[in-house]
């Protein structure tokens, strides 16, 4: 199984025209804060941007050896979990390492939902979803060593590509997180190859069988895109899963490969 993370347009309560985007390079910048109103005076530490965003804004408070972790922590305190938002959940998927929204616990309920809100640049157009390669991720360890190793960095699953797809599939296709995916066949003229119909079952039937599912995902190749043409007012397509092999099926992860449960 595998997922799609392509530029999309979106009406997402959360999300709309979400990138995934390589984290090439990285900097650290001194920061200060201002933690007199809790008795704490200033606080000087560093502060992690890539590409003018800060990915993490107090790199010696900020909980990132923890699952979700919370990069953006408090400005008046320093203390992670004194204010909502600002989570992530760290995961590797083939030779990358992403940061994805805590799905998880904001599916948990309302306060949780609200509680562990990503980072604003997973919901910005010109953002979104961080990648890190290998190399890079490791060579970012060595300044900040409170990241997890990449051994200990768990696989994404399917239930979580599953969100993911959701979470950034154009013009809301598949319904809002965190209602259950549902594919907007409504939305969709035709498809390149095969019944659209037919397709348009396959990828809901999809959904649905690993909606919960916590197998981790491997990467395939040989691989033909399920290709929707979408009724829109810009004209665009959307390829949110592939078949490899013997018509097995597996998510499309946009520029870093296709990903599917081995049997």
């Amino acid at each position: 199984m595998q997922f799609l993370l392509k530029k999309f347009l979106s009406n997402n309560k959360f999300c709309s025209n979400i990138n995934m985007w390589y984290v090439e390079s990285y900097e650290l910048r001194d920061v200060t804060f201002d933690y007199t109103s809790s008795s704490l005076g200033m606080f000087a530490t560093k502060a992690l941007h890539s590409n003018g965003v800060c990915l993490v804004n107090n790199i010696d408070r900020a909980g990132v050896d923890e699952d979700p972790s919370q990069v953006l922590v408090c400005d008046c305190c320093g203390f992670p979990g004194c204010e909502s938002g600002g989570y992530i959940s760290i995961r590797r998927v083939g030779n990358y390492v992403v940061w994805i929204p805590a799905f998880t616990k904001m599916l948990e309920g309302a306060w949780k939902s609200s509680q562990y809100t990503p980072p604003g640049y997973l919901t910005e157009t010109k953002y979104g979803i961080p990648v890190f390669e290998w190399a890079t991720f490791d060579s970012l360890r060595k300044t900040l060593d409170t990241l997890p190793t990449i051994e200990s960095i768990p696989s994404l699953m399917a239930c979580e590509a599953v969100r993911v797809l959701q979470w950034c599939a154009p013009f809301s296709m598949l319904g809002k997180f965190p209602d259950p995916p549902q594919l907007r066949a409504d939305a969709i003229l035709a498809v390149t190859d095969g019944d659209l119909a037919r397709e348009c079952d396959v990828v809901q039937r999809h959904l649905n069988e690993n909606a919960n599912s916590t197998f981790e995902l491997e990467p395939v190749s040989t691989i033909a895109p399920i290709e929707f043409h979408l009724d829109v007012p810009k004209y665009t397509s959307w390829s949110p899963l592939v078949r490899y092999n013997d018509g097995r099926l597996a998510f499309n992860l946009d520029t870093i490969g296709a990903y599917a449960n081995q049997p």
